[in-house]
């Protein structure tokens, strides 16, 4: 009995390694079917990867294009309709000016005092005082109110 039970467990053995073997057989053999079949797979997803980007690239710059003719063509536009570009770039550079931007225009009389000044003029009043010297002195001199159109008609500037 003793034989028997050994020559039962040895052939169980066997069995269990011969089944053993026939699983671990089968799963390398699909694993390998499915290695191939990607592998096969493989160059068509590279293939279809490289038309999307290529797709992607094409309409990233089909975007900027338009957008860059867009703003040339609504620039020309407005320098067509206020007339010259000239005016256009003068409007521009009005508004591109800080918000707190402020001019002070003085009126001085006729004439241009402010060439051969250098460094004799530290302030307004200084060159009205210069200006008055030059005039001759202290004498009572005709007033000349500022002008009667402002600056910016007289010009023909645009201002905001």
């Amino acid at each position: 009995m003793e034989n028997g039970q050994r020559e039962v467990d040895a052939e169980t053995e066997k069995l269990v390694a011969n089944l053993r073997a026939v699983g671990e057989r089968s799963v390398a053999s699909i694993q390998a079917q499915m290695k191939l079949e990607v592998s096969q797979i493989m160059p068509e997803v590279a293939r279809v990867e490289a038309q999307k980007e290529v797709a992607r690239g094409t309409a990233e710059a089909t975007v900027s294009r338009l957008r860059v003719e867009a703003e040339a063509d609504r620039l020309k536009q407005l320098a067509q309709a206020l007339g010259t570009p000239g005016i256009y770039a003068s409007d521009e550079f009005v508004r591109n000016l800080p918000q707190d931007f402020s001019i002070v225009l003085r009126y001085a009389g006729e004439g241009m005092l402010w060439t051969d000044m250098g460094k004799a003029a530290a302030s307004l009043n200084d060159l009205a005082a210069i200006k008055v010297l030059q005039q001759g002195g202290a004498r009572e001199q005709p007033v000349h109110g500022p002008p009667t159109a402002p600056l910016a008609e007289a010009e023909g500037a645009h201002c905001e």
